[in-house]
Order: structure tokens, then sequence, then C-alpha cells
């Protein structure tokens, strides 16, 4: 299994994290709302956003988006604030933009939500 790169700079913060909803809900003719847990297991999601991010590190976190081919594969990603390792995937695949150049060199922002599997 992949590994996340390890970037030169940390994502931004507020580093949002939530929790996905297994909840199945079924409505009753008496207009009750019925409900269970689709699965057991509670996951988590992590929105994370690297602004500034060097063209170096934009040619690695290609190279790593291309080896698990985008929203297929699943990887490990360590939280940068707990160290808690998570297996995760991209929900979809990560947008980057190119936002600067400041002369010598070219910045970007990569953005991506991660769902642990």
């Amino acid at each position: 299994m992949s590994t996340f790169p390890t970037l030169s700079i940390y994502p931004i913060y507020p580093l949002k994290e939530s929790r996905v909803d297994n909840t199945i809900k079924s409505d009753t003719e008496a207009g009750y709302v019925i409900t269970r847990a689709r699965y057991s297991k509670v996951r988590k999601k992590f929105n994370i956003i690297y602004e500034l991010l060097p063209a170096a590190d934009k040619v690695l976190l290609d190279a790593f988006i291309d080896t698990v081919s985008g929203a297929t594969d699943s990887f490990t990603w360590v939280h940068p604030a707990s160290g808690t390792s998570y297996t995760v995937r991209f929900e979809d695949p990560p947008e980057i933009e190119l936002t600067g150049f400041d002369g010598t060199s070219y910045y970007y922002v990569a953005s991506f939500t991660l769902v642990e599997v």
C-alpha cells in the first residue's frame, strides 16, 4: 500500500474533519422515520488544502495521484496534528491550481477530500 508523500509544507488550518453519514432512512406511512446504521464502522473524512505549494511538491503530489489511480486506490495518510495513521482514498481526484509566480518559482493550491476506508 502506498503512503501519502511528505511535502515541504503543512496543510492550512483549520483542517476540517467530519464523519461519513452511514444512516439508512425509511419513511413509514404513519409519518415516522425508521433509521439504522448501514455499517458498523464510523468513517472519517478530512478536507485538506495546501496553499503556496512549491512546484517540487506539486510534481511529487502529481506522481502520487498517478500511483493511486486518482480516487481509486487506498493509501496511508498521517494526520499532521495527531500523528494518527489512517487508511484513506481520495473522494474525488485532487484539484491543483496554479496561483502565483514570484519571479523565480511557481506556486500552487492543492485541495482534496480524504475518506477513510
